[in-house]
């Protein structure tokens, strides 16, 4: 079964929790995702 964004490619440069959230809802249906952070500490979430 073929869901709505297959095909479809986002690169974030986002941060917090907005961005994640709203990326994960985009590979949910279907979007390849790239997610790009700090090399050195990544999103700040992760420090949650």
């Amino acid at each position: 079964m073929a869901l709505p964004l297959d095909g479809v490619r986002i690169v974030s440069l986002g941060v917090s929790i907005s961005g994640p959230v709203g990326l994960r809802h985009l590979a949910d249906f279907g979007a390849e995702v790239l997610k790009v952070e700090v090399p050195e500490t990544g999103d700040m979430v992760r420090l949650w």
